[in-house]
């Protein structure tokens, strides 16, 4: 199954018309699913921390799991010349400078690009001084929740060229964006049915955690917290027994109290997303 994300419904819209998806409601996102139920698209709203917000709140009611693609789709600012859908193959926060590099192994036929993830719209005068950037607003969030819950090639971007910057979003219409998807409709299309197709591999079943959880002395939430990061460094092959082992000779755990273990499970989390 392939979990779609768009910033904004006229983005959404040509996809919603393409696959024949309905409204399944708002939980607290607007949703639209295929008949066969297969594709399930969410409209996020703007900026990485409705992105970010969104993808965990789908992948947590829906129960996504590790066979399941997370695919966020929008539009974006290019230099002059550039045109059409790209794959994104790396991601920068313009704010933190944190990077995320989605696995390539499919071939969707797209061309591949870079784009930065800023918290504004991007000018004319910042996109002018390079030669191949692309630049939009959803992108880093998105990857900064969805590696949580999908190993790195079911995690993908797709953006696709509508301007060259902007001073104001008044210069940027809906009608605007919905034209630029629409103009490359098919090529995205082609490229989720590659997503669609993928053969099914089995996947372990989530791992144990009981005994970490009493280390870290976790509440109920810090212990889904603790699931996710497990679950993450299974996904990317992540060798969390190390990082587990250097924090019990340093004493971090078994933790004497939960105000430690809080702390001892963020620093478990610092030490596996760096």
């Amino acid at each position: 199954m392939i979990y779609l994300f768009a910033a904004l419904y006229c983005e959404a819209e040509p996809l919603i018309k393409r696959y024949g998806l309905t409204g399944d409601g708002e939980y607290p996102f607007a949703g639209f699913v295929s008949e066969d139920g297969r594709i399930r698209l969410t409209i996020t709203g703007v900026g990485k921390t409705y992105a970010a917000a969104a993808a965990s709140s789908v992948c947590t009611k829906f129960n996504v799991t590790s066979r399941d693609f997370l695919i966020n789709i929008g539009t974006c600012a290019g230099c002059s010349g550039m045109s059409g859908a790209y794959l994104i193959n790396k991601v920068t926060d313009g704010d933190n400078g944190r990077t995320y590099y989605p696995d390539m192994l499919y071939n969707t036929g797209l061309r591949e690009n870079q784009v930065t993830t800023l918290s504004r719209i991007a000018t004319p005068g910042l996109i002018s001084g390079e030669s191949s950037m692309l630049w939009e607003m959803e992108a880093s969030g998105f990857c900064d929740a969805a590696r949580l819950y999908a190993p790195p090639d079911r995690v993908q971007l797709i953006k696709v060229v509508s301007d060259n910057g902007a001073d104001s979003g008044k210069d940027i219409t809906d009608g605007m964006l919905r034209m630029t998807v629409t103009g490359s409709l098919d090529d995205i299309a082609a490229a989720l049915d590659v997503y669609l197709n993928v053969d099914d591999v089995e996947i372990p079943e989530p791992v144990e955690v009981s005994p970490l959880a009493e280390d870290f002395r976790c509440s109920e939430t810090m212990r889904q917290d603790l699931i996710k990061l497990m679950i993450y460094c299974r996904n990317s092959r992540r060798d969390a027994s190390l990082i587990l082992d250097a924090m019990r000779n340093e004493g971090l755990i078994p933790a004497p109290d939960r105000q430690r273990g809080k702390e001892a499970l963020n620093e478990f989390k610092r030490r596996i997303l760096q």
